[in-house]
């Protein structure tokens, strides 16, 4: 490619990538394809001609039920207690499947109509109500369905409580009544 004293390219000449393209053979299949004069070493038309052209790695091998295992699990992938992000299990706890009980349902539904779907801090009617237990639900089993147990409070409000999330780990001991079950 020339260039002036500038360093700039000669006006009329063709730059490197619109040069006209080479035309080749397909080894595998023999039909004509073109190709950019920088790809000149390419010897096939497509990825599967380049699969066709050559045999599998595994032919004439034979494979022992013992590889074939280690196969599948390299396929699988490493999954269940082995796998490095493992959380036990189906990822329900045992509170999901409390909450999806018809008691906790109704419990819910009767602590709400209770404080007549009003959150008792901020009087708040209606919206994202949370019906929160007043001794935590980790804490104290025995207290979970009873109605006296709950408020309603709207979800801003129910943030700011002691109960609310992994803050109860922290007030455990405070909040002990005088036995856990």
């Amino acid at each position: 490619m020339e260039r002036n004293s500038l360093g700039q390219f000669v006006k009329g000449m063709v730059t490197w990538n619109k040069k006209e393209p080479i035309i080749k053979n397909c080894e595998y299949c023999q039909r004509e394809f073109s190709v950019k004069p920088s790809l000149d070493r390419v010897r096939y038309c497509s990825r599967s001609c380049i699969r066709k052209g050559k045999p599998s790695p595994m032919k004439g091998k034979k494979v022992t039920p013992e590889t074939r295992l280690k196969q599948r699990l390299a396929k699988l992938g490493i999954r269940g207690e082995k796998h490095w992000n493992w959380r036990g299990g189906n990822g329900k706890t045992e509170r999901k499947i409390e909450m999806a009980r018809d008691e906790y349902k109704q419990w819910r539904k009767a602590v709400f109509e209770r404080d007549n779907y009003r959150c008792l801090d901020c009087g708040e009617r209606g919206g994202f109500l949370n019906a929160d237990h007043i001794y935590p639900w980790a804490l104290y089993p025995r207290l979970r369905y009873k109605i006296e147990n709950g408020r309603t409070l709207c979800r801003s409000c129910h943030e700011k409580t002691n109960t609310w999330g992994a803050r109860v780990r922290k007030i455990a001991p405070d909040l002990r009544i005088t036995e856990r079950n």
